[in-house]
């Protein structure tokens, strides 16, 4: 893994995860009513399983975040998907937010939390991406170790990714609803 490789390889995935984010962004933000009624109707019944707790939050978050990364296992199609899904969701509870909140009140329900939440899905992504590259590398090179490889994303995804989403579901479940019932 030369530098120069690295550099062009993270900027290739941070252009795609811009792409898929603003793709799933826009869809969600487009859906019509009927649509719209559909997502928030099945987000309504995911959300009910999921204990609204640290734990609960977290673990959904980090489960998520995991599927992401092991989408690289797949040539990152998976991961596509559910980074597209991720943001068709944020999209079309901005859209769904819109109608019944201020804008300052959605951005408070999302922000706090959104802040670590949102770069460690993507920060997934392009893990996940980088993963897909370096795997097909180690497949046909012997300069690259598929062993070296998943350890490195692995210590990337662990000192990046699960630190983030601790702070956003502490920040999810024990700020945010303050501030929803002080600005509500």
């Amino acid at each position: 893994m030369d530098l120069e490789t690295d550099i062009r390889i993270n900027f290739v995935s941070i252009i795609l995860a811009v792409i898929v984010v603003c793709a799933g962004l826009v869809t969600g933000l487009a859906l019509k009513e009927k649509e719209l009624t559909f997502v928030m109707g099945n987000l309504n019944t995911v959300f009910r399983n999921i204990k609204f707790t640290f734990e609960g939050i977290f673990v959904h978050n980090l489960i998520s975040a995991l599927f992401i990364l092991a989408g690289g296992f797949l040539l990152s199609f998976p991961s596509i998907i559910l980074c597209y899904i991720n943001f068709l969701v944020i999209g079309a509870f901005l859209q769904a937010g819109a109608k019944n909140l201020t804008p300052f009140q959605v951005l408070i329900s999302l922000l706090p939390h959104g802040i670590f939440e949102i770069p460690a899905i993507i920060f997934s992504f392009v893990l996940s991406v980088n993963l897909t590259y370096y795997l097909i590398k180690a497949i046909f090179s012997k300069d690259v170790k598929a062993s070296r490889v998943l350890k490195y994303h692995t210590l990337l995804f662990t000192i990046v990714v699960i630190p983030l989403l601790v702070v956003a579901a502490v920040i999810e479940v024990y700020i945010t609803p303050l501030l929803i019932k002080k600005i509500f």
